[in-house]
Formats: C-alpha cells, structure tokens, sequence
C-alpha cells in the first residue's frame, strides 16, 4: 500500500491563481467536509488583504469573499503560540 502524498496547494506561502495564499492549517477539521482541515487564507491583493478559512479540497480555486465575489469564508481561530512556539 502507497503512501498518501500532501498537495503544494496546503503548503503555507502556496499562492491560487486567484491571488489567494495559504498561511497555515488551523487545528480543526471542516465539519461540512469529512477528514477535510481547515486552512487560514489571505487575499494577496494589497488593497484589500482579507483573511478567511477554507477547507483543503477548495484552495486551488478559492476567490476573495471580499473583494472577488467569493465563496463566505469559513471561521479562523487566532494563532495561538504552543510550548514550542
């Protein structure tokens, strides 16, 4: 049996074509979507530089909920930092 590979798209700094950057993976998983993580997004256009959530599976064609008639964005828990930073 393979081993299970991770997509570029989840990596933090992979940009979508839409201008839209992953920053990190929250430490939730998307109830709407089973085994999907959540992922903390930010629009890449400087006049607007929006943060927002998305499931993993929708990052490569994710648009702006603000500025690009996106799709509402899912909840983004503060960065907390752990014992080991």
């Amino acid at each position: 049996m393979g081993m299970a590979t991770r997509s570029l798209t989840t990596e933090a700094g992979y940009i979508n074509s839409k201008r839209q950057k992953v920053l990190r993976r929250v430490a939730w998983m998307d109830a709407g979507r089973d085994g999907q993580y959540v992922y903390h997004l930010q629009c890449q256009r400087p006049s607007c530089l929006f943060e927002y959530g998305s499931d993993g599976i929708s990052i490569h064609q994710r648009k702006c909920p603000r500025c690009d008639d996106g799709k509402t964005g899912l909840p983004v828990p503060p960065q907390t930092v752990g014992l080991f930073g």
